[in-house]
């Protein structure tokens, strides 16, 4: 079974509680072999001790976004999703303080 962000679209809180549940339940199925792609980290987390993580690796070169297509160990540590706002032309302050909010967090 192929899984594809999982309840993507709904509020973050359900999605990670619903997902969990969900993927917990298939894991316990032992005819069932499931393969799930998500971005959050939280839900990888969550269920480290029963799913294996693979990620492939971004990187960015002259403003385009390149990936590897390459499957690595582990969770991917990287992020994205401000520098994509600043090569796909938003406004310099939607990355700006997109930044600012990340320094924030980082305190």
């Amino acid at each position: 079974m192929f899984i594809d962000e999982i309840f993507k679209g709904t509020n973050t809180v359900e999605r990670i509680a619903a997902a969990e549940s969900v993927l917990n339940y298939l894991n316990d199925c032992k005819q069932t072999r499931v393969m799930a792609a998500t971005h959050d980290i939280e839900l990888t987390e969550m269920l480290a001790s029963k799913y294996t993580n693979y990620h492939f690796r971004e990187y960015i070169s002259n403003d385009e976004i390149y990936f590897d297509y390459l499957i690595k160990d582990g969770a991917s540590n990287t992020r994205n999703a401000i520098e994509l706002l600043r090569i796909t032309n938003f406004p310099k302050k939607v990355y700006d303080d997109a930044l600012k909010k990340i320094a924030e967090q980082s305190k």
